[in-house]
């Protein structure tokens, strides 16, 4: 029961941290790309540098998301139980 609630209590702000993170990517993204279509050689650099944030946006919303899907499916096996 007490994993139950930790789970439940943190799920919230595993969910919202995902979401944030996703969004961060969207927006750096978007900057990024902004970036490059300028096709300035003085701002390849900082494309490169927003790319580099965008991926790093990308893999850490991907490992909230797979850690909001493994407490998902700990509280439905707790459920189940």
């Amino acid at each position: 029961m007490k994993t139950k609630t930790f789970h439940q209590t943190h799920l919230p702000a595993i969910e919202h941290l995902r979401q944030e993170l996703e969004a961060l990517e969207s927006l750096i993204q978007v900057s990024a790309d902004s970036v490059k279509l300028c096709a300035a050689p003085e701002l390849s650099a900082a494309a490169n540098v927003l790319q580099m944030a965008a991926d790093r946006a990308f893999e850490a919303s991907e490992h909230a998301k797979k850690l909001e899907q493994t407490l998902l499916a700990e509280l439905d096996q707790e459920d189940e139980a």
